[in-house]
């Protein structure tokens, strides 16, 4: 694992490499591979022993984690494909929810997710279409992103599902997805969905590994950075607040500053310039947000 390294103020900066300038803004602002850390291995770990032993649950994280790329991730590493044919069985499916989720939206998103080529018509049939699919993928484990935008009534329909198919789903969303569960009277859904696993933001180490990786696989640049120096990285964990999105809109501006610059360095002055003028995230709800 890469460690942060001491600020050498005296390093000269290096010029531009010989590449069209806007095609690099381009490629660096079409984003990069996924780099995973050990709070993945951990994540992809919790949902095997729920795809295996056909327990339903609920994942909480910060806004901005990268628990939905992780999960995506995990869903790939269980897909068997034919050229452009997806194979049976299909152990794990992933859908993300659109906001206001109602029953029929739900169906909706989830033949989408089935890839069922028909997805409108009416709940009664919707309802028969989307499970039967299930039930031939032999799916074995559900995951539903962007869970807080269920209604009620969609969290019944997974909790029937796992009742009837024995299908368990797995909800993802933020904090605020835990206090929709625990709210009075959501009893039938709260007992429907027990185990509970935690996505963290990153610590330093892991943000530094991300870096580390995003700069020797992706970036490519000739020139030597300052975003491993000690200072830097302790800067940049503090205002990201060790989340992977703010992280990646980090690296993404200060590198296009250094292009800019007609610079393949990114300076410990870009780094400042960069994360100074931004608002830290939050992770958790306040005590506000209880009342």
């Amino acid at each position: 694992m890469a460690q942060p390294q001491p600020v050498n103020p005296q390093q000269s900066s290096v010029k531009s490499p010989a590449f069209d300038i806007q095609a690099e803004i381009e490629r660096i602002r079409s984003g990069g591979p996924l780099l995973t850390t050990q709070r993945d291995d951990v994540l992809h770990e919790w949902l095997d022993e729920q795809r295996e032993s056909g327990n339903p649950g609920f994942i909480c994280s910060a806004k901005g984690s990268g628990v939905s790329d992780s999960c995506q991730y995990y869903r790939m590493q269980h897909v068997k494909r034919r050229g452009v044919i997806q194979q049976l069985p299909v152990s794990v499916v992933y859908m993300r929810v659109p906001t206001v989720c109602s029953v029929s939206h739900f169906y909706t998103s989830l033949l989408d997710a089935l890839s069922h080529p028909i997805t409108t018509g009416r709940l009664k049939d919707k309802r028969p279409r989307a499970r039967g699919r299930l039930k031939s993928f032999q799916t074995k484990l559900l995951i539903v992103d962007d869970a807080e935008f269920l209604s009620y009534e969609a969290f019944c329909e997974l909790a029937q599902i796992y009742d009837v198919l024995k299908i368990p789903a797995v909800l993802c969303g933020t904090y605020y997805l835990e206090k929709m569960l625990k709210k009075r009277y959501w009893d039938r859904v709260m007992n429907s969905f027990l185990d509970f696993h935690e996505y963290p933001p990153m610590t330093l180490d892991e943000m530094v590994e991300i870096i580390d990786s995003w700069e020797t696989e992706f970036l490519q640049w000739p020139g030597e950075s300052d975003l491993l120096n000690a200072e830097m990285a302790q800067l940049i964990h503090e205002q990201t607040g060790g989340l992977r999105d703010a992280l990646n809109e980090v690296l993404r501006k200060a590198a296009i500053k250094a292009l800019k610059q007609k610079s393949s360095q990114i300076t410990a002055d870009i780094i400042q310039s960069v994360v100074t003028r931004r608002v830290q995230p939050r992770i958790k709800p306040g005590k506000e947000d209880e009342e």
